[in-house]
């Protein structure tokens, strides 16, 4: 019985140099990009966005590696087509935070229950959305802390059971989608 465990070059993750895999990262960085183009502004500093739906769907196809280099590049594209005021490359390590959280909990798994999603979801909320984020907010805005932490936690609380329904609907389609393909 062989006792090796794969390095981290190779855990949770599909091959980088595949090009089914790369053609299928780069349909999911137009679909995060089309969802980006949808979001509803609230302020400055708040917005509803559905783009963690193709970053969930990506990481249960693909793993982690291809998507913490798709997360930053969703996140450059992002404000390269809506840009916002400067480029702030903090903000994709928060994104590539919750594709590692997605990745962890969604990758290589023939069936996702609804604990697991709300788990994932809930790990990359409070760390990305609630922390993360108001933190990097108020060190650019020269905000309070929990002037930003206070309207993103009624924001994320109001809209985290939607958020965990519509990406268990999702991840659901991904599963089925992913026994029909062969190489997935």
């Amino acid at each position: 019985m062989d006792h090796t465990r794969p390095s981290i070059i190779h855990y949770k993750s599909s091959n980088l140099f595949n090009i089914r895999v790369l053609c299928g990262i780069s349909l999911f960085i137009a679909l995060y990009l089309v969802l980006a183009a949808f979001k509803i502004s609230l302020s400055s500093t708040l917005r509803i966005s559905f783009t963690f739906l193709a970053l969930g769907a990506s990481c249960c196809f693909f793993g982690l590696w291809p998507n913490l280099i798709s997360a930053f590049i969703c996140d450059f594209l992002g404000w390269l087509i809506h840009p916002d005021g400067p480029y702030v490359p903090l903000f994709a390590l928060v994104l590539m935070a919750e594709a590692a959280i997605f990745s962890f909990f969604f990758y290589g798994r023939e069936k996702i229950g609804l604990g697991r999603v709300i788990l994932a979801k809930g790990l990359a909320t409070i760390l990305c959305n609630l922390i993360l984020n108001p933190l990097i907010l108020s060190m650019m805005y020269q905000l309070p802390f929990w002037v930003t932490f206070s309207t993103r936690l009624v924001k994320n609380a109001v809209l985290f059971p939607v958020e965990v329904f519509l990406l268990y609907l999702v991840l659901q389609m991904c599963i089925r989608l992913s026994k029909r393909i062969s190489w997935l």
